[in-house]
């Protein structure tokens, strides 16, 4: 063990299967931010969906978000890019949880 800026580590070589789920969801959290901030500055028929989806996802409200995406999913304005990033970004978040569970 090694004392870095008054912490008590183990000595190991590359990151933690800890270090990288975190990193993974730090970068997913970035990713859906800049995604629904994206869609709210663009404006148009589901700005108010894209800001409700934010506000849920700032306070984790799993079910709520599940709820409103349901709604979002069918709008006929949705592309299909959105539609994707979005579940890739939930399915990562989702893998992560899996692992920080075992």
């Amino acid at each position: 063990r090694k004392l870095v800026a008054g912490k008590d580590t183990h000595l190991t070589h590359g990151p933690q299967p800890t270090d990288l789920c975190t990193a993974t969801m730090t970068s997913a959290a970035q990713r859906v931010a800049a995604f629904l901030t994206g869609k709210i500055q663009a404006g148009g028929e589901l700005a108010d969906a894209w800001t409700r989806l934010e506000d849920l996802y700032s306070r984790r409200l799993w079910h709520q978000i599940t709820v409103e995406l349901e709604s979002v999913f069918v709008h006929p304005s949705l592309s299909p890019n959105g539609l994707s990033e979005v579940r890739a970004t939930r399915e990562a978040e989702i893998a992560c949880k899996e692992l920080s569970a075992r």
